[in-house]
């Protein structure tokens, strides 16, 4: 066995390597946040990638999503431009596809179509507007739906008989996806006339998330 000090760490650093890991992922400063709570939460690769996607599409990089989409998108060039150049150009191409701006871009479409302008919007849309909006889009989001799920990694749904409940899973599969959130009623709303966008994860949905204390900042 390897003694302690050489290639292996005890508990106590282990610990901490990963502690310090997670304040790089979560951009958190102070050690005081990081408590046993608060790993449990966050600790999770769906929730470090929701994180991700939401802080690319914050304000600080850019006063809409098109800007932010752009901005990603030209980061992202920076990083693969070396390797479509490269011996492994199918891999390159690969990766494109299932980059996080093009999962961004299909998600933005969605939102915006429905009337929701951020990744964090708390307006309500009318039953019969949010309807027409589904209706006005689902062509264009079949048509693409094949590519929609390979960037997705997820099996295209079978269905060819689209009603409303299943357009808006297909819509929920892809926000739920990229950004842990649902397009659904509000808890106010018994009547179910009208719809909102609802966070399922913690860094989206907890007011104490390092999501929300980033935005007040």
């Amino acid at each position: 066995m390897l003694s302690r000090g050489t290639r292996e760490l005890d508990s106590d650093q282990r610990a901490s390597v990963h502690r310090f890991a997670l304040m790089r992922a979560y951009d958190v400063q102070g050690h005081g946040t990081i408590t046993k709570e608060w790993v449990g939460t966050y600790d999770k690769p769906h929730e470090r990638e929701c994180y991700r996607n939401l802080m690319a599409l914050s304000p600080s990089h850019g006063p809409s999503l098109r800007s932010c989409l752009k901005a990603l998108q030209q980061r992202e060039d920076l990083g693969l431009d070396y390797s479509l150049q490269g011996p492994t150009t199918a891999d390159a191409h690969s990766r494109r596809k299932r980059s996080g701006f093009v999962k961004m871009g299909y998600m933005a479409d969605i939102l915006l179509a429905c009337g929701f302008v951020d990744t964090l919007a708390t307006n309500e849309i009318p039953m019969e507007d949010f309807k027409n909006r589904i209706d006005g889009i689902w062509a264009g989001l079949e048509s693409k739906m094949t590519q929609i799920c390979i960037s997705l990694k997820k099996r295209r749904p079978r269905s060819t008989d689209w009603t409303s409940k299943s357009k808006l899973a297909f819509i929920n599969t892809v926000l739920l996806e990229v950004l842990g959130a649902k397009i659904g009623t509000p808890e106010s709303n018994k009547r179910r006339t009208k719809y909102c966008l609802k966070h399922y994860s913690s860094v989206g949905s907890a007011n104490d998330s390092p999501l929300r204390r980033h935005s007040i900042q």
